[in-house]
C-alpha cells in the first residue's frame, strides 16, 4: 500500500508527453488499480520486435525527454525497461511505472545506505539494473546514472541476456559483459547504448547533454 500510495502521488505531480498521465484510482474489490490512458502498441519490448526496422531515433529521443523531465523533478525512475515503456497508437513512447521511483538530492545521491540484505527489493530489474547495484556492497539504490544504464539496456535491441536466468544475467554485468548487437539496431543507437553501459557511472552520458 506504501508503494501504492507513493506512485499515485508522484504521478499526479507530473504533467509531460512522455510521461504517460494519470488519470485516477480504480477501487476493484480486493486490489487498486492506477487508471491510465490506452496505449496500443503495449511494451516497448513488443514494439521492438514486431517493428524491427521502424526508426528507434524518435523513440530513443521521447524516452530521454521524459527522464530529462523526472530530472529537472529531482525523480530517478528506479526500474526503467522495455515493460515501463508503452508506446501509442502514434508510435510515441510514454514512460510508465513509477512504482520505484524516488526523489533524490539535486546532486543525484542520498546520504541514506542501505545494506545488501535489507536493500528495498523494487529498485529495479535484474536484467536492466546497473553493475553498481548488482555488487554485495551495493548500497541499493537506483541514481540518474543507474537509469541511464538501465536506458541503454532497454534500446541495445533486445530483452538483455534473454537465453540466460535473471541471476546468471546479473553475473555477466557484474563481470563487465554486455549483450550483443542485433542486426536491427542503427550505428547511432548502438553507439549511445554502449556509451550508457559504462561500468563507470561517471563516464555516463548526462541525461540532459545527450542529443539524439
Amino acid at each position: 500500500m506504501q508503494r501504492f500510495v507513493r506512485e499515485t502521488a508522484i504521478l499526479q505531480s507530473l504533467r509531460h508527453p512522455r510521461i504517460l498521465p494519470f488519470m485516477g484510482v480504480l477501487d476493484d474489490p480486493g486490489r487498486l488499480c492506477i487508471v491510465t490512458p490506452w496505449m496500443d502498441f503495449g511494451e516497448l519490448n513488443t514494439y521492438l520486435r514486431t517493428h524491427p526496422y521502424d526508426p528507434r531515433r524518435p523513440l530513443a529521443r521521447q524516452v530521454f525527454e521524459g527522464l530529462l523531465y523526472l530530472r529537472s523533478k529531482r525523480i530517478v525512475h528506479g526500474d526503467m525497461k522495455g515493460a515501463n515503456i508503452l508506446v501509442d497508437l502514434h508510435g510515441c513512447a510514454h514512460i510508465a511505472d513509477l512504482g520505484s521511483a524516488r526523489i533524490v538530492s539535486l546532486q543525484g545521491h542520498d546520504s541514506q545506505t542501505v545494506p545488501w540484505g535489507k536493500r528495498p527489493l523494487a529498485s529495479g530489474t535484474y536484467r536492466w539494473m546497473a553493475p553498481e547495484l548488482l555488487v554485495d556492497n551495493a548500497p541499493g539504490l537506483s541514481t540518474f546514472e543507474s537509469d541511464i544504464f538501465a536506458f541503454g539496456m532497454v534500446f541495445g535491441g533486445r530483452i538483455p541476456f534473454h537465453h540466460l536466468e535473471p541471476m546468471a544475467a546479473n553475473i555477466e554485468i557484474i563481470q563487465g559483459h554486455r549483450p550483443t548487437r542485433p542486426a536491427s539496431t542503427p550505428n547511432d543507437i548502438w553507439t549511445l547504448a554502449t556509451a550508457c553501459w559504462d561500468d563507470n557511472p561517471a563516464r555516463r552520458p548526462a541525461i540532459s547533454s545527450v542529443v539524439i
